[in-house]
């Protein structure tokens, strides 16, 4: 099962020279395939922008599928962090950072999965209300934050049992990081839709569902 592999969340893993090679050939592949679309994304318009994402999506996939401890490039998975003014949501862009939390959690990236998550729902938190009321701007994969969680705890659990101290401490302090800002999120959610629900007239709907709906 993926996510019993604790050794994933680690920069640490070590491997033989052919699944290094195999790897290196991954990442030139993707780094021609993505760097190409993104050229083209910037040229072209938003359109290309979800094909770029894709690919670099798709890349990422590829190399962890080869290594699952590989170092990511920065010019890899930078396209995926929250961009200014779309209020932090994980929904509506072209690089679809839903799907990267999808993918590392697939290849046991527990940390890099929990520190995707806290960086967009702190940008979140940081804009306005107006921002903040924006459609699908509130969005973010519930279910899959809700088995990243699971995962850090029974992860942390794991290594202390086999006394990993260092790798039960790091999975454990993401998880109550993680914790922390979920809950800062959704009373965030509450507060927002009380204000908007006093200025919107009666029987009227304001911009952000229920706090139920809102994921």
């Amino acid at each position: 099962e993926h996510y019993d592999s604790v050794e994933h969340s680690s920069s640490t893993t070590t491997s033989s020279s052919s699944s290094n090679n195999s790897n290196g050939a991954v990442v030139a592949a993707a780094n021609g395939d993505a760097s190409a679309s993104s050229r083209a994304a910037d040229s072209n318009g938003s359109s290309i922008s979800v094909v770029g994402g894709q690919l670099r999506l798709a890349a990422v996939d590829g190399a962890l599928a080869v290594q699952a401890g590989v170092h990511l490039p920065p010019w890899l998975t930078e396209p995926f962090n929250p961009l200014a003014g779309n209020a932090g949501s994980m929904a509506g862009t072209g690089a679809d950072p839903a799907g990267l939390l999808r993918v590392y959690l697939k290849h046991g990236r527990l940390v890099d999965a929990a520190k995707l998550v806290r960086g967009y729902l702190e940008s979140w938190q940081m804009q306005g209300p107006l921002l903040r009321g924006q459609a699908a701007a509130v969005w973010i994969p519930l279910q899959e934050i809700e088995l990243l969680h699971a995962s850090l705890v029974a992860g942390a659990q794991r290594a202390s049992s086999r006394q990993l101290i260092n790798e039960a401490e790091v999975l454990g302090l993401w998880s109550e990081i993680l914790e922390a800002c979920l809950q800062d999120h959704v009373t965030l959610v509450r507060s927002d839709n009380d204000k908007l629900g006093a200025v919107v007239p009666s029987g009227g709907r304001g911009l952000i569902g229920p706090v139920g709906m809102v994921f």
